[in-house]
């Protein structure tokens, strides 16, 4: 199956799905209602109305059973309820959540692919926590020996595409998921 459009870049899948693009996606119910319960659960533990942003790594894994490699990627910015500073906006969690639980069912196919192409640490740092840099992407065309077909543009595209407007030089483990989920790698529930 060939993934590359006309123009070079990658193309639309079938598999391709809304929830990796952070573009609004109908939640199916099985999931909505598993993520409804955490919250609830959480919630009535605690006795409290309302979760606080700093919460959420403890809500994400230890009521939604999400892996830690993925939790620490957790922006809490991304959850904030419009007109406070950290209380939990619940259809961004909702919206959030989805996209970690679609990461966590599919984390042995993102490890193995991450595992692949991380350059090697000579510090002992947990794979999840390397990036992926403009040098290492090249290297990588390289290996691969497709560098005449692989732009500059290309990779500063690989390298902003997945970071949704934020102004950042690297790829990191959740960001190369969100490329595997788009090119149709990862499968959404």
């Amino acid at each position: 199956m060939s993934r590359k459009s006309k123009n070079g870049g990658i193309k639309q899948t079938t598999a391709f799905d809304n929830v990796f693009t952070f573009t609004k996606t109908t939640i199916p119910q099985p999931i909505e209602d598993k993520l409804l319960d955490a919250f609830t659960i959480f919630s009535e533990d605690r006795g409290i109305d309302d979760i606080l942003t700093s919460q959420l790594p403890e809500l994400f894994v230890k009521y939604l059973h999400i892996s830690p490699k993925l939790a620490y990627f957790i922006k809490t910015d991304q959850f904030v309820l419009e007109g406070t500073t950290d209380i939990v906006d619940f259809e961004k969690y909702l919206f959030n959540g989805y996209l970690f639980l679609t990461l966590n069912k599919s984390i042995k196919t993102l490890d193995s692919y991450w595992s692949l192409v991380v350059p090697e640490s000579p510090s002992n740092e947990p794979v999840y926590k390397r990036k992926l840099y403009m040098n290492d992407i090249k290297k990588l065309t390289e290996i691969i020996g497709d560098t005449n077909e692989v732009s500059s543009d290309l990779l500063i595209d690989m390298l902003t595409v997945p970071n949704n407007g934020e102004d950042k030089l690297y790829i990191d483990y959740f960001d190369f998921g969100l490329i595997l989920g788009r090119i149709g790698e990862l499968v959404a529930y």
